[in-house]
């Protein structure tokens, strides 16, 4: 497998839309609800992914009704509680604390893996703790203090965690499009739910957020979303949140650029440590299968 295959580049691609989209959502919560936005970014994302599907999907055999079913069902319910409590969390801390606890899924990632038995080699470790201290120097520029929304971001950056797992083991079964579609259609009768439960949706408000929508909708949601399936199809979820954590440099680059947001040196600092260590933990990879495939060559009779 070469060092940096298609779908890794797959999952740059990704961060960086995810990173943009840091931008669009800002500029909406000025004008709509939480739980509104997510509704609408989610209905929006499943009727974009519906044309594609009918031409790429519909005619294809053998894909299991019940197995769609419950993989749409699971990380879709992911996917809501993982954007619901970043969202609360967010109105009860400080976004650089957000941003730093969201990320922390990459930890979660291999923690949970390893429950489930898949041990990381003891070559990524380095990688991410490169990883988490980047991450801190990138989005904490004050002191870390503990509050209610931290704990909130917390769970969520659990929940991020098992839908990256969740992704990784249904996506190899399901075809990509029709896949992401039903996570999103799950995401987006939760969401709707919790609008009505709990907020007051006005339908004016969507005319005035109707461009961070579009992105976060179609670009960051149903393009990203079905390009990180795609992606989690060859590379190991443990990799692939490392590549993924390159979406906080990615926000702090649009910030700059859209929000006139200046990166400071010690966010430059973060950023590059955060490189490090994913190229780290990458070429340590590539290094061990390279190291495996000899051993095996070596004792292939000729």
């Amino acid at each position: 497998m070469p060092r940096f295959s298609r779908d890794h580049f797959l999952l740059l691609l990704v961060a960086a839309i995810w990173g943009s989209t840091f931008v669009a959502q800002r500029q909406a919560m000025a004008t709509m609800e939480p739980f509104a936005f997510n509704a609408a970014r989610f209905a929006l994302a499943a009727v974009a992914l519906l044309p594609l599907w009918w031409a790429l999907e519909r005619q294809r055999r053998g894909v299991s009704l019940k197995r769609w079913l419950r993989a749409s069902i699971v990380t879709g319910t992911l996917l809501f509680a993982g954007f619901a409590f970043q969202q609360i969390g967010l109105t009860e801390t400080t976004a650089a604390n957000a941003a730093f606890i969201t990320a922390s899924y990459i930890v979660f990632v291999p923690l949970l893996g390893w429950l489930r038995g898949v041990r990381p080699p003891a070559a990524f470790w380095p990688g991410l703790a490169a990883c988490v201290a980047g991450l801190y120097f990138l989005s904490v520029q004050g002191n870390l203090e503990v509050h209610r929304g931290d704990l909130l971001e917390l769970v969520g950056a659990i929940f991020w965690s098992a839908h990256v797992i969740a992704l990784s083991h249904y996506g190899r079964h399901l075809p990509t499009v029709g896949f992401s579609a039903g996570q999103f259609a799950v995401a987006a009768v939760l969401s709707g739910l919790c609008t009505l439960l709990w907020e007051q949706p006005k339908l004016e408000s969507l005319a005035h957020t109707w461009l961070p929508l579009l992105w976060a909708g179609v670009l960051s949601s149903a393009v990203a979303f079905t390009l990180q399936i795609q992606a989690l199809r060859t590379v190991r979820p443990m990799h692939a949140v490392l590549i993924l954590s390159l979406e906080s440099v990615f926000a702090a680059l649009a910030g700059a650029l859209w929000l006139g947001e200046t990166m400071t040196p010690r966010q430059w600092l973060g950023a590059a440590i955060l490189l490090a260590g994913i190229l780290w933990a990458q070429t340590r990879e590539q290094g061990r299968e390279a190291a495996e495939l000899t051993r095996a060559e070596a004792h292939t009779p000729h």
